[in-house]
């Protein structure tokens, strides 16, 4: 019995499934040449959608789709193209709007639930909400596994009001982060990575660079000190 998941088709000659842009190998559960898009779809590059294919699937082999919005094409697919098929006549006009199968009547209903959805969808990313749909997926860390390289230097007045903003608010700006000898340097947001836990983040969103950047010259500024940058 010949089960694939999605999008996937066998290739005889090399015994692999064809995902599009990679080439799936079912025996190990991992692609054979790593994600073209990089982390930007998850830590591991030859995974099968973030280990999840219950929930997840990935037709084209570059990153996870949502398996329910996946599952709308396959429903509607064919009975889209049976409704286009159906048409005749005058600008398309139906030659029995009677003859229309139940599963084609169902198309106005499910889109018309999914506009809002997609009206929400919209707004957030141009209003940037959304920043993984809009500028790539945003990456994060855990807080333990980041080092800072000085202490606090706002008033705790200030940090309970940080706090309790993030409390609500989240973390918006990621924390500027380099790394060094398998770790990873805080180079700006050591407040936000102080206040984070205390309000019941644990995973903060990061952006990585390089040295130089501001203050830091080298490694050897990345060693802690009290003071501030």
């Amino acid at each position: 019995f010949d089960l694939r998941y999605p999008g996937q088709v066998f290739d005889e000659e090399t015994g692999l499934s064809y995902n599009l842009h990679r080439y799936y190998d079912a025996a190990t559960g991992r692609y054979i040449q790593a994600d073209p898009i990089g982390l930007a779809g998850g830590w591991n590059r030859f995974g099968y959608v973030a280990n999840n294919p219950l929930n997840d699937v990935d037709p084209q082999g570059l990153h996870p789709v949502l398996g329910r919005i996946q599952g709308l094409y396959y429903r509607y697919g064919p009975a889209i193209t049976e409704f286009i098929a159906g048409a005749s006549g005058v600008n398309g006009a139906l030659a029995s709007p009677a003859a229309i199968s139940p599963l084609v009547a169902q198309i106005p209903t499910g889109v018309s639930r999914m506009l809002p959805i997609a009206r929400g969808i919209s707004e957030g990313v141009e209003s940037g909400a959304f920043c993984a749909a809009k500028g790539g997926i945003q990456e994060t860390a855990k807080i333990g596994d980041l080092f800072a390289t000085h202490g606090q230097t706002m008033s705790n007045r200030q940090l309970d009001r940080l706090i309790k903003d993030i409390r609500v608010n989240g973390i918006s700006n990621p924390l500027v982060v380099t790394a060094h000898d398998g770790r990873l340097y805080i180079l700006d947001g050591h407040h936000r990575a102080l206040a984070a836990p205390r309000a019941g983040v644990l995973d903060v969103p990061i952006k990585r660079v390089d040295l130089p950047y501001g203050a830091y010259r080298g490694s050897a500024d990345l060693e802690f000190t009290w003071g501030g940058y």
